[in-house]
């Protein structure tokens, strides 16, 4: 009798163990989940308000979506290229950074540069800046220019020109990969996520000044001023954790200086907002913070499925914060580690670019004078554990938050 009890207690438990491990697939089973769905498209009545969603669902073709410990990749160190020892001539300090010249990027073209590094005695930040007579240099309050945004999706690059220009998007993107196959060669993988088609440069009156006059001279052509995420292992890194702590996390309550804390958390920032604008050959630069792996900390591991991450976004929908999708892809945030100062996490996130706020009763208003709707007040990009599926703060206030969730494995899904 106690062996048939027993055997009919496991077979009870077998479809709750069977439900449990359904939840999570692996990343080639969500790839083919979001093939079969094609598009996120549906109407949603919330509030008073209509939110129609109508977006790509962007997931990374690869069959298995490692956890990698990581460390920030410093292109220069100590006055040298770290590619291969390249002394490098200092030239000039700018903003606390040191300045260097280059001039081996494109030597078979005879273009030279210079390269911005941030003085490793200070944060031992990883950004980086490389300026080859960038276009920048000529906007001033008293020049502007036109814009139009697009996903890579949304465009052929072969096809697309910016104003003027004789070289397209993807001469554009040919050029971003020598560039930063040659800053970081161990870490070469880049991803296009975001295109800015900028026109040519115009004169204005000033900063409050729209009507565009005459082009600025020297200014031949318009230019692709590029949103560029890092891939390891064919998977973006979109995020990182610095972008979302209070400022409470960052302050040493009344002490000089900043708290260590901080220090870990300045060594990253802008991993989200790598850049790369592109006129030609020898007229660019790039702005970055880039990250080198250490070992991986798992293999591969399950993910949640992609109705349990729509279906906590419609929530948000229905309460009348979401207003509106931009785009929902999946990649990687860098979290903090607590194996080392130096040392950080990648952990699966979902990403959700949309317009958000916290009250169902507010009413959005966009600046008609700003274009990127990136730059709007109510643009958020929504982190959600793309394990759990749960939405994760937008402001940690707590420094536990900062860290790497804990990671779920193969072994306790089975």
């Amino acid at each position: 009798m106690k062996k048939m009890f027993a055997a009919f207690c496991a077979l009870l438990l077998v479809p709750t163990l069977a439900l449990a491990s359904g939840d999570m697939v692996s990343i080639s089973e969500l790839c083919q989940q979001v093939e079969a769905m094609g598009r996120w498209t549906k109407t949603y009545e919330a509030h008073g308000r209509t939110i129609e969603v109508d977006v790509p669902i962007i997931v990374p073709e690869v069959n298995e979506f490692p956890v990698f410990s990581v460390e920030p990749y410093y292109a220069v160190y100590e006055q040298h290229l770290t590619r291969d020892g390249t002394a490098l001539e200092k030239i000039g300090e700018d903003g606390g950074c040191s300045v260097y010249a280059e001039s081996n990027l494109f030597s078979e073209d005879g273009i030279t540069g210079k390269v911005e590094a941030l003085d490793l005695d200070d944060f031992k930040c990883a950004r980086f800046y490389a300026n080859y007579f960038s276009p920048r240099d000529d906007e001033n309050i008293n020049t502007k220019y036109t814009s139009e945004f697009f996903y890579p999706y949304q465009v052929c690059a072969s096809n697309t020109y910016a104003e003027d220009n004789l070289m397209s998007l993807e001469d554009a993107e040919e050029s971003l990969e020598k560039v930063i196959g040659y800053f970081y060669p161990e870490e070469s993988s880049v991803l296009l996520e975001r295109i800015e088609l900028c026109s040519r440069l115009h004169k204005v009156k000033g900063i409050d000044d729209y009507e565009l006059g005459d082009y600025v001279e020297n200014y031949p052509s318009g230019t692709y001023n590029l949103s560029i995420r890092q891939m390891m292992d064919g998977i973006p890194i979109y995020t990182d954790i610095g972008s979302r702590l209070s400022l409470d996390l960052a302050s040493d309550k009344g002490k000089k200086g900043v708290n260590s804390f901080w220090r870990k958390n300045v060594k990253i920032m802008r991993v989200r907002k790598n850049t790369f604008e592109f006129m030609n050959k020898s007229r660019f630069e790039l702005n970055t913070v880039w990250l080198k792996r250490i070992n991986k900390i798992e293999e591969d591991v399950p993910l949640q499925n992609v109705d349990v991450i729509i279906n906590n976004l419609e929530k948000e929908i229905e309460r009348g914060k979401i207003r509106r999708i931009y785009a929902l892809k999946l990649g990687y945030c860098v979290y903090f580690s607590d194996e080392g100062e130096n040392i950080y996490t990648i952990y699966p996130i979902w990403m959700c670019e949309c317009d958000y706020t916290e009250s169902a009763k507010e009413e959005l208003k966009k600046s008609e004078q700003i274009q990127d709707n990136r730059e709007q007040y109510y643009y958020k990009q929504l982190v959600m554990n793309a394990q759990t599926g749960q939405i994760e703060p937008y402001l940690i206030e707590k420094q536990e938050l900062a860290y790497c969730p804990r990671i779920i494995t193969w072994e306790e899904v089975h």
